[in-house]
């Protein structure tokens, strides 16, 4: 009964911990494929490897 209660609990930090880093992400468009959402230090786009603009 123990692993009935475990599973829900760790799916939510899970889910919680997703959507921090979600929020983390920039709006930086890809100009190659059009992928929006970067990492804030992201040089290059994780879908297509293209430089993003304003990199460093």
């Amino acid at each position: 009964i123990s692993g009935i209660i475990l599973i829900p609990f760790q799916a939510a930090r899970i889910f919680r911990t997703w959507m921090r880093a979600d929020r983390e992400k920039k709006t930086i468009i890809c100009p190659g494929c059009g992928l929006e959402r970067h990492d804030p230090d992201a040089r290059h786009c994780k879908a297509c490897g293209e430089s993003l603009p304003g990199g460093k």
